[in-house]
């Protein structure tokens, strides 16, 4: 139960940055995937017309490589990013908690539950 209350104290701490990066991923995956499938439409139009076929015959003779697009720089950047944001928040709390004016965690070390709980509670934090 001390697992699960510290766990909570800590979510409710970072919930806006995990927030703000759930839309901000999904926003810069989304305009990527967007701007692919219209970069990929004009080029089957302009293979079209040098070709003198129609669209739909062209793109039936062409699949779409979802590689190329997940492997692409705005994909992979965003979660990179993310993992660059969690991991400084991650140094900026543990920095607040130890040498912050309010020392959090000597209060969370004088609690009487077992540290391990404590220590778990801010590992699955981060992973979370």
């Amino acid at each position: 139960m001390a697992l699960l209350k510290l766990l909570h104290f800590e979510m409710k701490r970072i919930w806006k940055a995990y927030v703000l990066l759930i839309f901000l991923v999904s926003a810069i995956q989304l305009i990527s995937v967007w701007r692919s499938s219209r970069n990929r439409i004009a080029d089957l139009e302009v293979s079209a017309q040098q070709q003198g076929l129609t669209v739909s015959q062209l793109g039936q003779d062409f699949s779409f490589d979802g590689a190329e697009l997940f492997n692409s720089l705005p994909i992979i950047g965003s979660i990179m990013l993310s993992v660059a944001v969690l991991l400084i928040y991650m140094l900026l709390i543990w920095y607040r908690d130890w040498f912050g004016k309010n020392t959090v965690i000597y209060r969370l070390l004088m609690l009487p539950a077992n540290r391990a709980s404590l220590y778990f509670a801010k590992l699955i934090t981060i992973f979370h």
